[in-house]
């Protein structure tokens, strides 16, 4: 017969644990095993390569938190805040998308899956815009709310919005958007 402190043991050994450390002094803040983080604050958490699978990060904040390399697969991050994140090129989306592709493909061809053309769509104007009047997503597929989204692409609007939302896709950084014009004197 196992003791329920054996069989709590080998439970925690089996739940992906992972190790959160300060971003500024590199001390172990907390170890989470089953990462359920709604709410959270991990403002400048140090979450390089953390396997966040499947992780509630519900209103989390992950302000000027490092995910480089981190698993976000299947991850909830239905209104965290990512503003001053550092995602990377390797960071996992879901299913094998890198944060690299997503910039690189994914988004791109998103704005302009509605017949919109990626000028029109990802604009200084429409990217400051966080509601369905004139946000990125109502323009490029003329919609008002999700639901507007035609079905193929309504799950990647939605992880759009999500991360669009949460301050984690500057204009800057999407492949192939229109550089800003420059003042001329």
């Amino acid at each position: 017969m196992t003791s329920t402190i054996a069989k709590e043991a080998e439970m925690a050994t089996e739940a992906p644990t992972t190790v959160i450390r300060s971003w500024y002094d590199g001390r172990e803040l907390c170890v989470v095993t089953g990462a359920n983080l709604r709410g959270a604050k991990l403002t400048g958490a140090d979450l390089r390569v953390a396997d966040l699978r499947g992780a509630d990060l519900t209103g989390a904040n992950l302000t000027d938190a490092d995910l480089t390399g981190a698993d976000l697969t299947d991850a909830n991050l239905r209104g965290a805040d990512l503003r001053g994140a550092k995602i990377h090129g390797e960071t996992i989306l879901r299913a094998g998308l890198t944060w690299r592709e997503y910039l690189a493909d994914v988004v791109p061809a998103l704005l302009q899956a509605g017949g919109r053309s990626l000028a029109e769509v990802a604009t200084p104007e429409h990217w400051t815009c966080h509601t369905w009047t004139n946000c990125p997503m109502a323009v490029a597929f003329g919609a008002r709310s999700l639901a507007e989204v035609p079905a193929l692409y309504r799950g990647e609007a939605s992880l759009f919005v999500t991360l669009f939302d949460a301050g984690a896709l500057p204009l800057s950084a999407i492949a192939g958007a229109p550089e800003p014009e420059q003042a001329t004197t």
